[in-house]
């Protein structure tokens, strides 16, 4: 009798786990079917994968229906442009030894409406792990409703352990241009700007006016871009004016474009934009002897000329990394008659580097061949690949050997 009831109670054992495993089985599935890939539930040490979410914009919006999507909360004009800002980060999902530094692009996903402008890069370190950044959108001209996705574009693959991600969805709307609108035509200038080499900050400003009378528009948003890139916004005040403070403090020498836009508002005022140059140069370029750039230096009897110069930033600190070059011409009269030429180097000391000049000792050193050149006086111009505003850098010479 024993005997019996062991086999039966085994039977009923083997029989609830057997359907203890089709319950959980049928449980995974239909968790499945109800909630998308699991994957979001994934143990610790899977790939990374980037994060793009939505944390601002204008006109306002929200997170709808998750952190994946944004929808701005009014229609915007047609044609016209909006800005969303972004917060961009990498999900180590757990991972302790993650490969540094990454670089993320970022761009237009596939499909969609609206156009994207270009966004720089990302840069994550072990101590930089978040990437914010303000994208411009350009809305379509015809009304309706539209998305647009802000995706990885570049530096992230199963190859590389770095994950793409779903992105950002952006949704929003365009209105229908109203009946009978007659906006009122808009101007915006920008102010060129002159920033010295390692200058911490400078302010970018514009002025909005109307077209028609230039009495200045209070109360307006103007965004800035530099060389194609947002960097932020300003409101007009009484007099028309917005500005913001740029960051400068890592800026080459060079010329830069300062782009300008006052999105239309519908029905009152037209769009409108301007650009002017952001202008950096070093602080100050000088002469050191035998060369004096307040007249003439004689030389006589010489086939070498040791061409010396000191270039300090905004501090009046030295500048070690500068591209100096040392061109001449010679005068006729009281006038350069010769384009100016590369300066021929002394070849033992300056090696394959032409005309180009070396740093030594908290000076830029070039030693000029002359031999060959005839006696008179000659201009030398040294170009350091300094913005348009830049000051001519010159000095005289003259050769009499007899």
């Amino acid at each position: 009798m024993s005997s019996l009831f062991h086999r039966v109670t085994s039977f009923q054992l083997r029989l609830v786990k057997r359907i203890g495993i089709v319950i959980i089985a049928a449980f995974t599935i239909a968790t499945v079917l109800a909630f998308g890939n699991l994957g979001v539930f994934a143990a610790p040490g899977g790939p990374d994968v980037v994060e793009i979410v939505g944390t601002g914009s204008i006109p306002a919006g929200s997170t709808n229906p998750s952190n994946q999507n944004w929808e701005v909360g009014a229609a915007v004009a047609a044609g016209a442009t909006f800005t969303v800002d972004i917060s961009v980060s990498i999900d180590v999902n757990g991972n302790t030894a993650v490969p540094y530094p990454r670089t993320v692009s970022l761009g237009q996903g596939p499909g969609g409406g609206g156009t994207l402008s270009a966004i720089s890069d990302c840069v994550f370190t072990s101590a930089v792990t978040t990437c914010t950044r303000t994208v411009t959108i350009t809305a379509p001209v015809a009304p309706g409703s539209y998305l647009i996705k802000v995706g990885v574009t570049g530096g992230a693959s199963p190859q590389s352990g770095l994950l793409p991600g779903n992105g950002l969805n952006i949704h929003y709307d365009v209105a229908a241009p109203p009946q009978n609108c007659n906006p009122v035509a808009t101007t915006l200038s920008v102010d060129d700007l002159h920033v010295i080499y390692h200058q911490p900050s400078a302010m970018l400003s514009a002025t909005l006016t109307q077209t028609s009378n230039s009495s200045a528009l209070e109360g307006k948003t103007v965004r800035f871009e530099l060389n194609g890139i947002p960097v932020g916004t300003g409101i007009t005040d009484s007099n028309g004016n917005a500005t913001y403070v740029l960051d400068t403090s890592s800026l080459p020498v060079g010329d830069y474009t300062i782009n300008a836009f006052f999105d239309a508002i519908a029905c009152e005022f037209s769009a409108s934009s301007g650009s002017g140059v952001l202008c950096v140069t070093y602080g100050a370029v000088t002469f050191r002897p035998p060369i004096d750039p307040t007249g003439p230096a004689l030389f006589r009897s010489v086939k070498t000329i040791p061409v010396k110069i000191v270039i300090t930033d905004y501090y009046g600190i030295a500048v070690t990394d500068a591209q100096a070059f040392v061109f001449f011409a010679k005068y006729s009269a009281s006038t350069t008659t010769d384009v100016d030429a590369p300066a021929d180097p002394l070849a033992n000391t300056n090696g394959d580097n032409g005309n180009k000049m070396r740093f030594s000792d908290g000076q830029y050193i070039f030693n000029w061949n002359t031999t060959g050149l005839s006696d008179g006086k000659y201009r030398i111009t040294i170009v350091l690949g300094e913005g348009t505003c830049a000051e001519a850098h010159t000095a005289d010479v003259t050769f009499k050997r007899k």
